[in-house]
């Protein structure tokens, strides 16, 4: 594709240089309509395949950026790539030779390169593990609140 791309851009400036480049019409029946981006566009569905969780990253930065939740507040995933194969449910976060790692839902991780916690500054993945105990089996999730605390039961009261 940058091959192709190359030699498009050699044959355009020559074109423009000798005065024979056109203007050519857009083909309105052909072209969609993209609606204008909001902050929440940014956050990552883990239930997603990686390669969809990746290009969604790619495609909101700089804004509005990719995001999720971590013990209940904001983590904003400031960069990330492509990883391995795994085994564990979608938005698990797990840290492997002292690399960050997000499974999704097509059993298949994202590597977290750079990150950043709520009211912090975006640090490396190790100095994120440098700093936090990961639990196993701890997920991200797409709402701040931990998922455990609507499974709370309720005391009843007797009046």
């Amino acid at each position: 594709l940058a091959g192709m791309g190359a030699d498009l851009l050699v044959e355009t400036l020559a074109r423009l240089e000798t005065g024979t480049l056109g203007a050519e019409a857009q083909d309105h029946a052909a072209a969609t309509y993209a609606p204008m981006l909001k902050r929440e566009d940014g956050l990552a569905r883990w239930q997603e395949p990686a390669t969809v969780v990746y290009n969604r990253y790619r495609g909101f930065q700089p804004w509005p950026g990719a995001y999720t939740y971590f013990r209940g507040t904001r983590f904003q995933l400031k960069e990330m790539r492509l990883g391995e194969e795994c085994e564990i449910p979608p938005g698990t976060v797990f840290a492997q030779n002292r690399r960050l790692f997000a499974a999704c839902g097509d059993g298949r991780a994202v590597e977290l390169i750079r990150v950043q916690q709520e009211g912090k500054g975006a640090v490396s993945a190790e100095a994120f593990l440098n700093g936090v105990k990961l639990q196993p089996g701890e997920r991200f999730t797409e709402t701040p609140l931990p998922e455990a605390a609507s499974d709370s039961p309720e005391k009843e009261t007797n009046q």
